[in-house]
């Protein structure tokens, strides 16, 4: 009975089969699929490092801090030629250009006699020195411990 019915089904579809049928279109369709995308992944964009900031130098310099001895003037940063000795007060016009060896700043910087050479930061100053008002005052000679009065 089973083989029955199935020749029976086929010769029902087989007269549909047979011969050339034009009376029709073929349409085709696109069934939307659902593929799962991922999201690329978030890559850090690189920043280029911060630039060091450099405080402009003041158009005059003075030397500060020098003490009795005064502060060199080289030829080079650090260990450079002495080009001349410089005291308390002298003016200096900065020369633009800055350097950092063994943990000091230098500065190229011209003095008043047009030399130009390093000289250490430490020792300069954007402050004028104060103006000097009538004679120098006299310091006191100091005696030598237990030494009679004259």
């Amino acid at each position: 009975m089973g083989r029955g019915l199935a020749l029976l089904l086929v010769a029902a579809l087989l007269p549909g089969c047979a011969g050339d049928r034009h009376d029709f279109e073929i349409t085709p369709r696109v069934f939307p699929t659902a593929s799962p995308t991922t999201a690329p992944a978030a890559t850090a964009t690189p920043r280029p490092p911060a630039a060091p900031t450099r405080t402009p130098l003041p158009s005059q310099l003075w030397v500060a801090n020098a003490g009795r001895d005064g502060v060199v003037l080289r030829s080079a940063p650090g260990a450079g030629d002495l080009l001349a000795g410089l005291t308390d007060g002298t003016a200096l016009v900065p020369q633009g250009e800055q350097e950092q060896l063994s943990g000091r700043r230098w500065l190229r910087v011209k003095d008043p006699q047009g030399r130009t050479g390093w000289i250490a930061s430490d020792f300069v100053s954007a402050t004028p020195p104060p103006a000097r008002t009538g004679s120098p005052t006299a310091t006191p000679a100091t005696r030598p411990p237990n030494t009679p009065k004259p």
